[in-house]
């Protein structure tokens, strides 16, 4: 996958997702939407789980009506946009899927920081430090804390190159993810990565690689409260 995707492929993937795992063909789910009104035949439905689907916010919230009722379980718009992808809105700008996630359940458009909302102020910078501090104290115990700050003067924990899906994908800064990976792993994000890696790997396998490694950086932020 590359470093973002479009939110009708996000909903593509999720209504496959969905489908198959309630044993649904898609004939009968072109057959359920077709009664919710949308006028889908089965080669309509290949083409939204492919992403190939231009979406309304009206056809959205009528998917949701339609996966209900032939899933027979509750659906909510967070299932449509599960996942941990960048989602490209528009040639300018791009957002965790998880942010989404938060604005469709009631969250704010408003750009926040790990620290919280802060001015660019001496006082707000030095609030958001302190807090980031905390953030780092939560996700290393002392000793690694130690390990990774030696790490981190000498350099060897603190660059961000080729980490840019991750930065996006967590919403953490550069000096974040390397503690996070250091929790983890006791080594970088780009080590990681390269230690599970083999030569000749398909892309396919480097994207489940990737996706792995963001799923553990993310339930260590979780742990820690990030």
């Amino acid at each position: 996958m590359s470093d973002s995707t479009s939110l009708q492929q996000v909903v593509g993937m999720n209504t496959r997702r969905l489908r198959m795992e309630h044993g649904v063909t898609q004939s009968a789910l072109a057959t359920a939407a077709r009664q919710q009104g949308l006028r889908w035949q089965d080669t309509r439905i290949s083409e939204l789980e492919r992403g190939l689907l231009p979406l309304s916010a009206e056809t959205v919230f009528a998917l949701g009506y339609v996966l209900q009722t032939v899933t027979g379980r509750e659906i909510s718009l967070q299932d449509l946009f599960e996942g941990s992808e960048i989602v490209s809105l528009n040639s300018a700008l791009t957002t965790p899927l998880r942010r989404i996630r938060e604005l469709v359940s009631g969250g704010s458009f408003a750009q926040e920081t790990e620290a919280g909302r802060f001015s660019w102020t001496p006082e707000g910078v030095a609030v958001g430090i302190e807090a980031l501090s905390e953030l780092h104290d939560r996700i290393l115990t002392p000793d690694q804390r130690a390990h990774w700050q030696r790490h981190n003067r000498h350099g060897g924990m603190v660059s961000a190159q080729g980490e840019v899906k991750a930065l996006r994908a967590l919403a953490v800064s550069a000096s974040t993810l390397s503690a996070l990976s250091f929790a983890t792993w006791g080594h970088s994000l780009a080590e990681e990565r390269s230690r599970r890696a083999q030569p000749g790997d398909s892309p396919q396998k480097h994207g489940r690689i990737t996706r792995d490694l963001l799923a553990e950086l993310r339930t260590t932020l979780e742990a820690a409260g990030g």
